[in-house]
């Protein structure tokens, strides 16, 4: 199954999901949705052992949403039940089935953000992306760490469709292909890391967001109410989204979003 095209000006927002993971697909939808994007600029992506369970998730949430399987993500779909931990090939393998499903997009899409299933959107960030892709043709979330070059976070990425994007695409593509063929496979977060350091020149196209606006895992706690402020604060902030990382296993992800009251389903849905 393929995507059906969207006014190409119109972002697309992109997810992707495996076989166990539908509950955390229908988190991700619902707060998306929640946020007032058009369910029709939403991509979802899964191999074919998973297409029918994604796509009862996705119908109850919107017909609209279109689905994306093809041979590409199906590769390997026997690994891919559940959830595959950090470090594991299953993870490797995904992490690049990821970067193939945004090569494949970007060529039919003028903008492109991808969002990983445990990141829960809190407000709508595509009119603030788009106009950081006015400037910057790449933006990734960081991790939060005290280096530079920015740890970058694959997991909440914005790609315009730009020369410089492709090249950088098609370089982690070919970065991935060299490490399989001397069997040191990266996933696709340090080999882009590896890109950069090699090459600083890549950091002219590439805009860090705001760390403040796209929390990750390690700054739950703005999202929690700690009580009376110390002194008057003359504003508060406003993330976009939240992504669940930094913490291992699907239901500590759980917790977590549901600790910063961003996990909105209740139970896991219903696919009899």
């Amino acid at each position: 199954m393929t995507n059906t095209s969207t006014p190409d000006a119109a972002p697309v927002v992109a997810l992707l999901c495996t076989c166990g993971l539908e509950a955390f697909l229908s988190n991700a939808l619902r707060g998306i949705l929640q946020t007032g994007v058009d369910p029709g600029q939403i991509r979802v992506g899964c191999p074919r052992n998973a297409l029918e369970s994604v796509s009862r998730i996705a119908k109850l949430h919107s017909a609209r949403i279109h689905l994306v399987s093809n041979q590409k993500l199906s590769e390997n779909e026997p690994d891919m039940t559940g959830y595959a931990g950090y470090g594991s090939k299953a993870f490797t393998d995904i992490s690049w089935k990821k970067i193939s499903f945004l090569r494949t997009l970007i060529e039919a899409h003028h903008h492109v953000i991808y969002s990983d299933l445990d990141i829960a959107w809190i407000r709508n960030p595509l009119p603030y992306l788009s106009g950081v892709a006015s400037a910057y043709p790449m933006a990734f979330q960081t991790e939060g760490l005290p280096r530079f070059p920015s740890a970058l976070c694959f997991g909440f990425v914005s790609l315009i469709r730009s020369d410089r994007t492709i090249a950088f695409l098609d370089a982690l593509i070919e970065s991935d292909a060299v490490g399989r063929a001397h069997g040191e496979r990266l996933d696709d977060q340090p080999a882009g890391q590896r890109l950069i350091e090699n090459d600083p020149a890549w950091l002219r196209d590439i805009f860090c967001l705001p760390e403040a606006l796209f929390l990750n895992g390690l700054g739950y706690r703005n999202l929690q109410n700690t009580g009376p402020e110390p002194c008057p604060m003359e504003g508060e902030l406003l993330p976009f989204v939240f992504h669940a990382n930094w913490t291992v296993g699907a239901e500590n992800k759980r917790k977590l979003l549901a600790q910063t009251g961003t996990w909105l389903i209740e139970d896991a849905p219903e696919l009899d």
